[in-house]
């Protein structure tokens, strides 16, 4: 059997009953569980039986799909990761190593997502962007285009980041913050509310910035700052 990764199989393969797909005999999938004829679920992989995996999605390495979780597309899942719930990757997205995905996470296009990553509720991973390390998405935030988010930075509410913005390092940003251009939030930034950062804007350090603040051009936001402004100004 050819794999995506370039190899070739040679231990007992068996056409799953429902669905059709091929299910390495290494591999644990619930008989209820659907497998589509292109699909592929292989190594110590683990698919539960409300689960789908179809089109030509693979699930493998030590992956476990459970609940109504999908996969599907040419998608990829493998490594230690985990599905719950009623998450849906699909696309070429690719989600692998330690990631856990929960809820009504979505991660589709070529986005990756890998490490120690979590990405919960009705948040979103997409396009060309990577979200690694120790990050968390989750609430309704979306990143997106070829943003990156990783270290231990935390992303919730209605947080948007895309572009190929960055946050990073132990930021925080929550509310209705929108991050794009080539801004980035990094160190222990505090950053909420109805903030607009973009551009190539930073802001980093123990720097906090809330309300209807826009920081944008090559501006700087560092150190122990606390920067407010009103709705409708800006900085």
């Amino acid at each position: 059997m050819k794999l995506s990764n370039g190899k070739r199989e040679k231990t007992g393969w068996h056409q799953h009953p429902n669905g059709g797909g091929m299910v390495q005999d290494t591999a644990v999938v619930a008989a209820t569980a659907w497998v589509g004829p292109d699909a592929k679920v292989h190594g110590n992989a683990h698919v539960g039986p409300e689960a789908r995996v179809y089109d030509n999605a693979e699930v493998y390495g030590n992956a476990k799909v459970y609940g109504n979780a999908k996969v599907w597309g040419k998608a990829r899942v493998f490594g230690d990761t985990e599905l719950h719930n009623l998450v849906n990757v699909y696309g070429w997205a690719k989600v692998y190593e330690n990631a856990r995905l929960y809820s009504c996470a979505d991660v589709h296009g070529n986005a990756k997502v890998y490490g120690d990553v979590q990405v919960s509720d009705n948040a979103k991973v997409y396009g060309y962007t990577s979200v690694h390390g120790n990050a968390k998405v989750y609430g309704n935030a979306w990143v997106y285009s070829k943003a990156q988010v990783y270290g231990n930075a935390r992303l919730c509410d209605y947080v948007q980041v895309c572009g190929v913005a960055q946050v990073y390092g132990n930021a925080k940003v929550w509310g209705s913050v929108k991050v794009y251009g080539k801004a980035q939030i990094s160190g222990n930034a505090k950053v909420y509310d109805k903030v607009e950062v973009f551009g190539e804007a930073q802001v980093y350090g123990n720097a906090e910035v809330y309300g209807y603040t826009m920081v944008y051009e090559d501006r700087v936001v560092c150190d122990e700052t606390e920067l407010y402004v009103g709705r409708g100004l800006k900085c």
